[in-house]
Parts: structure tokens; sequence; C-alpha cells
């Protein structure tokens, strides 16, 4: 199968999400805890693949389980080999020499399917009573990778025991998490060679993979909007081969159409099985792409540009039509105010004004004093992009050129209006009106513009 598109891989990090409830106490109830997902907060240092954050929230005073012996035992649903998985635990109080720091637990034996690992018993913090993890130690953080446990799903939970001789413990509910182990897959996406923002995700065609479940928010809008969720079954997905550095790798392709406003917003990728459960799942955005092919490119070079281009259209966007749901998405500006040339534009009397729509690919609306009876009657054209004429909801007539590439910003388009009437506009006109009143947004979209032009066009 022939590619034609040029395909800037990036493989896409995989985790799966976990469930928690919050329960609520009531008095002579069983001790609580709260467990919350730190995977990925600040309190991840090492980066885990998996991390949580248990709590006490009841002290042990009173409590008829106070001296009870506490532990955290972990269950793993399928036999795994020596090395499949790295657990590591840290204290967040006075308890050790290793308070403070991240430590694994050294076990290179295999694990058995639903055979009970006692974490602190093999750490050798142990005996630790109910008392020690809710006056004492209060929170404890525990974390895994997987290296070899693809589909396994493991269980940790915070259990209370009689004695040390007690073998069945008692469950604290509140104190109790899942996590399954994606299974393997490459996974890709890119951003298309037709200098539009199209977000193109690609699934590897894992024997496993059903449908593919998307969810983002509505797509191609300069201002607020609601979420969407799209499901594809693999028929109705397009086939793709994926080129990359760890060889050739066949995938489903699915392209996402995005507004440059849009391309901090999280778009999630759930790859499903014929029961409907997720695989593999990835939380993606244009803005994480942008940056990784900055951080993998040398400053100056044309990807780099591009990408640093693209992402200060985005935020210049999302300023300049208060897509508020942004703010403080972005940090600085990448690159400096660019220097636009002076246009000189000559339009048709019937022109009173033009405007610029930051779609995924570019479109100028010229507000035109024609009748809307009049217009119904016209065909305009244009040599770059699609002409037609709409009317608003007031009754404003405005001829509408879409499909203006990124590209072709800085190239002259010949607009007929359909009445006999013609004139030639440059795209960059009007960015340059927006830069000359203070508005980022033009300068982003001249060096929008100068970065497409020499990556797509070299």
């Amino acid at each position: 199968m022939r590619i034609s598109k040029k395909i800037i891989a990036i493989a896409l990090s995989v985790l799966m999400a976990v469930s928690m409830m919050p329960f609520t106490v009531f008095a002579d109830a069983l001790p609580t805890a709260t467990v919350t997902d730190i995977t990925h907060s600040d309190e991840n240092e090492l980066g885990l693949e998996a991390a949580y954050k248990y709590e006490a929230t009841a002290t042990a005073a009173g409590s008829k389980y106070a001296d009870y012996l506490a532990d955290f035992v972990i269950t793993v649903d399928k036999d795994l080999p020596a090395g499949a998985i790295e657990l590591w635990g840290k204290y967040a109080a006075e308890l050790s020499d290793n308070t403070g720091n991240w430590t694994k637990l050294e076990y290179n034996e295999a694990i058995e399917a639903d055979k009970e690992y006692h974490l602190l018993q093999m750490s050798g913090y142990w005996p630790i009573t109910y008392s020690d993890v809710a006056d004492i130690i209060q929170t404890f953080y525990c974390g895994v990778n997987g290296l070899d446990a693809a589909g396994a799903t493991m269980t940790v939970e915070l259990k209370l025991f009689e004695n040390a001789e007690d073998t069945t413990g008692i469950e604290i509910p509140s104190a109790k998490v899942e996590y399954t182990f994606p299974e393997a897959g490459n996974d890709f996406y890119s951003i298309t060679e037709s200098a539009d923002i199209d977000f193109n995700i690609f699934v590897e065609a894992t024997e496993n993979v059903a449908a593919v479940k998307y969810t983002y928010n509505k797509l191609n809008e300069q201002e607020a909007y609601a979420a969407a969720e799209v499901t594809k079954t693999v028929s109705e997905l397009t086939p793709f081969v994926v080129e990359y550095e760890g060889g050739i790798a066949n995938c489903y392709e699915y392209s996402i159409v995005l507004a440059p406003g849009q391309i901090a917003d999280e778009i999630k990728v759930e790859i499903l099985n014929e029961n409907g459960d997720a695989i593999r799942e990835h939380k993606t955005s244009v803005k994480e792409y942008c940056e990784k092919l900055m951080a993998e490119n040398d400053e100056g070079s044309e990807l780099y540009n591009l990408a640093a281009a693209t992402l200060d259209y985005g935020k210049a966007a999302a300023e300049f039509f208060d897509y508020t749901p942004y703010n403080g998405a972005f940090g600085d500006y990448n690159l400096g105010d660019a220097t636009i040339d002076n246009y000189t534009i000559s339009v048709p009397a019937e022109v009173k004004s033009v405007s610029y729509v930051a779609y995924s690919t570019p479109a100028l609306r010229f507000v035109v004093d024609i009748a809307e009876a009049d217009a119904a009657e016209l065909t305009p054209s244009a040599t770059i992009g699609t002409a037609s004429y709409v009317k608003y909801e007031d009754g404003t007539v405005v001829l509408q050129i879409k499909d203006v590439l990124a590209t072709d910003l800085d190239s002259t388009i010949h607009i007929d209006l359909g009445n006999g009437e013609a004139f030639d506009y440059v795209p960059l006109h009007i960015a340059k009106a927006l830069a000359d009143k203070g508005f980022k947004l033009g300068h982003a979209i001249a060096n929008y513009n100068a970065a497409a032009d020499a990556y797509f066009n070299a």
C-alpha cells in the first residue's frame, strides 16, 4: 500500500484508566481510607506507569481495630514470569530510613495468578498496626511498572489482620484499586501534509482490536462547544501502513479536524475488543504532539519551526476568540513577531469588510453589499479555496472563501463576485491589519504561513 501522507509518527504512551469510588463513614464501621490516582501528577516523581496515594481518613483512637496488623495486599489475575512487573512504595511519615523516597520491591520470582503478595512484609517493614497507618504513616504511596504483563489486572488493597497467623484478613472497601496493564500495540499520531490541522490517529491492527472510541469536543469551532464521542468499528476505519523507526505497522486511521484554538484540547482514544472493553487507551492533543516535535528536533529546523508556529497560532487564536477553557494551557510564545509585507488591496464598492476565520483550514469572509435574492442567483469563484455566498441571521450577505491552506496565506487569490466585479486579495493583508492593531494573531498567522510553506513545500 502506498503511503500518501507525510507521517511524523510518535508512539503514544499507554495507560488504562482506573475507577475509584468514595465511601461514607458510619459509626463503628471499618477503618476508612481514600485512594487517589496520582499517575499524571507531580507526586509521581519517577513517572511510574500507574501510581496511587492511600490516605487514612480516621484515627485509630477507640477503634477495636487499633492493634490489628495492616498490610497492602497485591493479587494478579494471571500467571506472570519473573520480572514482569516492578512494584514501588513510599511512606510520607517517619517510619523507616527510606521515608520520603520511592523504594523498589526486590522480588525476582514468577507471580502466581490470584496469590496474595503482602507488600509491607516483603519489603521488611512489618509488623505495622492500623494505629501506625492511621496515626503515624497516614499517607502511603504505591506504584507499578509493567514490563511483561500485558492484559493482566492487578489489585492493590489495604487489609487488616487480627494477628500474624491470620491469613484471611479484613478488606477495607474504600482502600482498594484495580489496574489493568494495557495490551501491547504500536499506536501513532500525526498531522497531515495538507497544511491544515488534521490530527490523524493510527491504531495498530493487533489481534483483539474490534473498534476504536474517540472522545473529544465538537470540532473545528472558534468558540466553546460540547463534548462528542464517536465509536468506529475496524470495518469503518481506513487501513493504513505506518513506517516508523522500529519497522512497519498495519494500522487503522481516523482523522480529527481541529481549529487552531482547539489544539490544547484533550483527545481520548480507547481501543476496544469485541466485548467493548478497552484493551489500550491514550490521551493526547495536538499541543502535546507539537511539543514532542520541538523536543526531538533541532531548534530552527523546518519541523521545529512548524511545531512552534502551530503552538503560537493556537495560543493566539484561543486568546483572540476568548476561548476560555484554554486560559493557561499554553506557555510563552515560541517565535517572535513576524514582519508582514504591506499589501495594497483594491476592492469593488460592494465589498465592505473582511474577516479571518480560524478553522482548521483558514477561511475568509467578505461582507458584501449584495441583496440576498441577488446573491442566490450569483456564482462566485476564487482561484484558491472554495467561494460561496452565506447569509447571517441578521440578513448580512457574506462571500466566504473556505479551504485556504496555510501555505497559500501569502498567495494572491483572484475572487470573482459573479456579477461582473472581481478583485485580487492576499490573506496576509488581514494578518497585517490584526498585527498593526496589536493582536498576536496577526503575527501568528504570518509565522504559521511561513513555517508551513518552508516545511510542506520544501
